[in-house]
């Protein structure tokens, strides 16, 4: 869950690491299982169909998910840290999915919200755009 400050706008592009599910060379979302376009903006899920059995099945829900958060909404987030994104990924891959997941470099843009994940220490940033660093 990504706790946002709405207080904590970042202008331009922030870079950072971002878990990913790969399908047939692309990326996914793993929390909601929409597939990553690079340079358009992140789409409203209307429904969620995530990839782990990690993430919550009511995310979407704000009078049923505690993590629920508005700022989320059209946005996806990236870790600042490596180590608090394989923190993350050991967590998903605990359950033994059959679908592989990594940790790849990434950049956030447009409206960049600043914000922590889980118990406060990682740090996050969520934007409406995503770029892959090849």
């Amino acid at each position: 869950m990504c706790d946002l400050g709405l207080n904590s706008k970042i202008e331009g592009e922030v870079k950072g690491w971002k878990i990913v599910a790969i399908k047939d060379r692309e990326y996914y979302s793993v929390a909601m299982g929409f597939k990553y376009e690079e340079d358009e903006d992140i789409p409203i899920v209307q429904e969620q169909k995530k990839l782990s059995v990690l993430f919550n099945s009511h995310i979407l829900d704000q009078h049923a998910h505690a993590g629920f958060r508005r700022e989320m909404i059209g946005r996806t987030s990236i870790f600042q840290n490596y180590e608090d994104a394989e923190e993350l990924l050991c967590d998903v891959l605990s359950f033994e999915e059959r679908i592989k997941f990594s940790i790849v470099p990434a950049s956030v843009s447009k409206d960049v919200i600043g914000g922590t994940y889980g118990d406060g220490d990682s740090r996050v940033f969520a934007g409406r755009r995503i770029k892959f660093i090849k």
